[in-house]
């Protein structure tokens, strides 16, 4: 049971080295990039939650059978052990979500790839006071494309913050 139950828990992990996000075919508007994204980042935030609960009924589980206090010094090692697991699995979950992003929006990569652009960026050209407009903005105003990256990055991060730890209080946010 405690290897099987284990296993599980590293599959579940596993299911998570998976982008956050995907890519629709052509170039697509910032705004509707920004909605994907809020629903794919909802998908996977209540997969991440589901999947917590279901590691620490496995570890009740795990702890039941083996028939060992929550306060052994052999369960903290072992739950220990598992946390270091956890914090892997997610370091891989936001690591692959960083990379794709990155393959997304850097032009080498976009052109060694052969693809399209993943959002639509359009320069407007002001006659009347001689300015050259990015629409979206590409600077680090509220409603920009600044903006909506470091959201995106951001939400990568939140994942680690959905879980609970399994060895003490708190989340692994901050691992």
């Amino acid at each position: 049971t405690m290897q099987q139950n284990f296993s599980t828990i590293v599959d579940i992990l596993a299911s998570w080295d998976v982008p956050m996000l995907e890519r629709k075919s052509k170039p697509i508007e910032k705004d509707e990039f920004g909605r994907t994204c809020k629903t794919m980042t909802a998908t996977r935030f209540a997969e991440l939650k589901d999947a917590g609960k279901t590691i620490h009924t496995l570890l009740k589980e795990t702890n039941k059978f083996l028939n060992l206090s929550a306060s052994s010094h052999d369960w903290k090692c072992y739950m220990h052990f598992v946390s270091g697991t956890i914090i892997d699995g997610l370091v891989k979950a936001v690591t692959t979500s960083l990379k794709f992003l990155y393959e997304q929006i850097e032009y080498d990569v976009i052109q060694a790839n052969g693809t399209l652009p993943l959002l639509e960026i359009q320069l407007d050209v002001k006659l009347d006071s001689k300015q050259l407009v990015f629409l979206p903005s590409l600077n680090h105003k509220i409603d920009s494309l600044q903006s909506t990256i470091d959201s995106i990055i951001g939400s990568f991060m939140q994942q680690a913050g959905l879980l609970k730890r399994v060895d003490g209080e708190g989340t692994y946010l901050r691992d």
